[in-house]
């Protein structure tokens, strides 16, 4: 007998080749705002360019999406370093204090 698969978020993430450890932490979110589905990431380490995977994580999210959008200071950028905290738009609700990893970059 074949076991059910799990076509969930969960699942998607793992596909994605978070689970093989692949993924590179970037930061934590640090605000969420239901109304413009956009949170404030706190970046610890790296950069994170638009058309970038990430993968959110944290006690009841784990979802993966491409960035779509960053914001920098109110202004829109392509492209951030760390430290610092930017504005990113989420497919999915993020909650504070859930982790965002890079899973892969954007194609150049």
């Amino acid at each position: 007998m074949t076991p059910p698969t799990n076509t969930g978020k969960k699942a998607e993430a793992s596909q994605s080749g978070v689970a093989r450890g692949e993924a590179r932490p970037l930061g934590r979110v640090t605000h969420y705002y239901p109304h413009a589905n956009a949170a404030v990431v706190s970046l610890e380490v790296g950069a994170l360019r638009v058309g970038d995977v990430i993968h959110v994580h944290g006690h009841t999210t784990d979802f993966v999406q491409a960035v779509a959008s960053i914001q920098q200071d109110g202004q829109a950028v392509d492209r951030v370093e760390a430290p610092g905290s930017v504005g990113i738009g989420f497919d999915c609700a993020v909650r504070e204090g859930d982790r965002v990893d890079r899973v892969a970059d954007r194609e150049s």
